[in-house]
């Protein structure tokens, strides 16, 4: 349930203050009909409460102080784990000075000799339409 990004914001949004489904919408970026939608699933667990004000629906957080440690906690993995991202890039982009260019013919006669292997990781049906080398294998067993 906490595993979609769209609703963690969501979740972000109402721990500064209670919100109309049409300005969370505004706010994310999403269609009025996935905000909501996201809204409900929300709701079903109990994580947010509604309060009707003629036809607007306006969401808060319930249990305000437990939702916003919740939210709080997540942003903090969230800004640990974007560090270790960081890191992980500036090593590849350090590293990737002493890496060797190949032209494709030059991959081509690596890959017949056994040298390397290339691991393609684009969706399956990308890598079928460009077929760029024909003697590969994708994760599918392709």
């Amino acid at each position: 349930m906490l595993g979609h990004p769209h609703r963690l914001e969501l979740l972000e949004y109402l721990t500064q203050g209670r919100r109309p489904v049409e300005e969370l919408s505004a706010l994310s970026g999403m269609s009025f009909a996935n905000t909501s939608r996201r809204l409900q699933i929300l709701r079903r667990a109990r994580l947010v409460e509604i309060e009707r004000r003629g036809k607007h629906v306006i969401y808060s957080l319930a249990g305000d102080a437990e939702a916003v440690a919740l939210v709080s906690a997540l942003s903090r993995v969230g800004e640990r784990n974007i560090a270790e991202v960081n890191r992980l890039l500036d090593d590849y982009f350090h590293a990737r000075d002493s890496m060797e260019a190949v032209s494709r013919e030059d991959l081509a006669q690596r890959i017949e000799a056994g040298l390397v292997t290339v691991l393609d990781v684009r969706p399956a049906e990308e890598i079928f339409r460009a077929r760029a080398i024909s003697r590969f294998r994708n994760w599918t067993g392709g």
